[in-house]
């Protein structure tokens, strides 16, 4: 268990031996004395205080996503449109084809010093009786790009989709739900990525992850400033760990993880997830933090995108890619006696993983980039929502094939129906918006087809679970745009006749817009 772990103090600090290569001082047994323990429809290790491992009701369904960096409409859609697990509560209306001006006025609440009117869930509620799992993979907060990417609101120096303590306001967003989900047996997991673990440990990358107006604000909450409110003990910290937070999780043969595994045992996870959410030896969970930390480090299970970069791998090296992840997902089980039954059957096992964002096989121009996605399209005509199933399909971007990629996975058998590795990352953070790709629209001559390859592939989804049978579930264009608001995107083309093909075709569209962004157009058009 996690006090196998040793560690050491040297200079004052806590530190895990070999803490940048390998966790070689936690102590593997090669069995142990687990007792499984059932109640309703989940099994889990009674003598660990935060199961790493679940054994649930193959039935039960199972949705995951990854890198919400801050924007707090795209988890929306994700819970309320496409996993369906969410709802507005019946004191407040709901259309889909009109933007929710309530969450609007939620999320401009300054909560720095207290939340007078704001309320945690903004006013949504968990759909009584369902009982899914909602999986998030890490880098749920970081929503700035350096100034690299990112669309300002106008005559603001801050971004379309920044709200005071916006990152706070998310995790107990996510908290507030998770409460909820609680009492129909569902549950709302959260995992570390490196954006979480580099805010704590407050490393050089930080600040480039942070709304510059937000540096400049000495109380950002609660009298913290926002370098440093996800350091060890102060409130942000505590809301990424309320309801637990993980490195990584495995239900039934699923892993979760935001980056990958590499040579790490199952047991080393457990202790992992154990110490960061149990112990109260400060020096030991920093050492755990440490350790997880590092770009550089080649076996980062938070840094290293050796299995998420697929343009690095080709179909030549291909199937020594695929024997390397079987390696190491045999490594994993070794040793541990609650998994045993995957010692021999580990090609069972299957990954899923965030950290690298796949849409950049559809919105890279540069250079051409193969990847793999499913093609079979199950549902056309749906406004809200599109599902695609199995079996895949590897090539570039493509339209008529249903080429767009969002979600991708890797490692398939010969019918391309199972696959070993689903990547969930796909930037769909208006964080990542750029005028470059808004450019390649406008000035495409087939520019509803390029609205598919720069924001379709971008548009929020989720993987979907059951049976050991994967979907992808992606919010549609309209519904995109209408709930993930780009008010410079939807500006551009109201005001240009050229554009008139990407106009959305519902009069109720145009409600979406808040008062002050009525304001705002018809002052530009008196400035124009």
């Amino acid at each position: 268990m996690y006090n196998n772990i040793k560690y050491k103090k040297v200079g004052g600090s806590s530190f895990l031996n070999n803490s940048v290569a390998s966790l070689d001082d936690i102590q593997v047994a090669s069995s142990r004395d687990i007792q499984v323990a059932s109640s309703r429809d989940i099994q889990v290790a009674s003598s660990v205080s935060v199961p790493t491992y679940i054994q649930t009701d193959p039935n039960k369904e199972i949705f995951a996503l990854s890198d919400i960096h801050g924007d707090i409409h795209s988890l929306i859609i994700v819970l309320r449109d496409l996993a369906g697990v969410i709802r507005k509560k019946t004191d407040f209306s709901f259309n889909n084809n009109i933007y929710d001006t309530n969450l609007e006025e939620l999320l401009n609440m300054d909560i720095c010093n207290s939340d007078g009117a704001y309320v945690d869930d903004l006013n949504y509620e968990w759909v009584p009786s369902n009982d899914s799992y909602i999986i998030i993979i890490g880098d749920i907060i970081d929503a700035y790009r350096n100034g690299i990417y990112g669309m300002k609101k106008y005559r603001s120096d801050d971004y379309e989709h920044q709200y005071p303590q916006i990152e706070i306001k998310l995790l107990r967003f996510i908290n507030a739900l998770n409460n909820q989900a609680l009492n129909y047996n569902a549950r709302i997991f959260k995992l570390f990525g490196n954006h979480e673990v580099l805010n704590i440990l407050s490393t050089n990358y930080q600040e480039k992850y942070i709304f510059p107006t937000d540096l400049g604000i000495t109380n950002y909450y609660r009298g913290k400033t926002r370098k440093t409110i996800f350091h060890y003990g102060n409130e942000g910290y505590k809301l990424l760990l309320e309801g637990e937070c993980r490195c990584l999780l495995m239900l039934n043969n699923y892993i979760f993880v935001h980056g990958q595994i590499k040579g790490q045992n199952f047991i080393e996870f457990e202790d992992i997830n154990n110490i960061i959410n149990t112990s109260t030896d400060k020096d030991k969970i920093i050492s755990v933090y440490e350790y997880l930390d590092g770009p550089d480090n080649e076996n980062s299970v938070l840094w290293s995108r050796d299995y998420g970069m697929h343009e690095y791998i080709d179909e030549i090296d291909q199937q020594s890619f695929c024997s390397n992840v079987y390696s190491n997902l045999q490594t994993f089980v070794n040793g541990s006696h609650i998994l045993q039954k995957y010692h021999s059957e580990y090609r069972k096992l299957k990954l899923v993983i965030g950290h690298c964002v796949q849409s950049t096989s559809s919105t890279d121009t540069t250079k051409s980039i193969k990847n793999t996605t499913f093609t079979n399209l199950e549902n056309s005509s749906n406004n809200i929502r599109q599902i695609t199933s199995a079996p895949s399909e590897s090539d570039y971007f493509n339209i008529d094939k249903n080429l767009i990629f969002g979600i991708t996975m890797d490692c398939h058998d010969y019918a391309r129906k199972n696959h070993t590795i689903f990547k969930v990352d796909i930037g769909a953070s208006r964080g990542f918006d750029n005028y470059k790709d808004y450019e390649n629209i406008f000035d495409s001559p087939n520019q509803l087809l390029d609205e598919k390859r720069f924001l379709y592939s971008r548009t929020p989804q989720v993987l979907k679970i059951k049976n050991n049978v994967e979907q992808i579930i992606k919010s549609t264009i309209k519904n995109t745009r209408i709930h993930q608001p780009r008010y410079y995107y939807e500006d551009t083309i109201n005001y240009n006749e050229s554009l008139n093909k990407l106009q959305l075709n519902s009069g109720n569209y145009l409600k979406k817009y808040l008062k002050y962004k009525n304001k705002y157009l018809q002052l530009k058009k008196l400035y124009n």
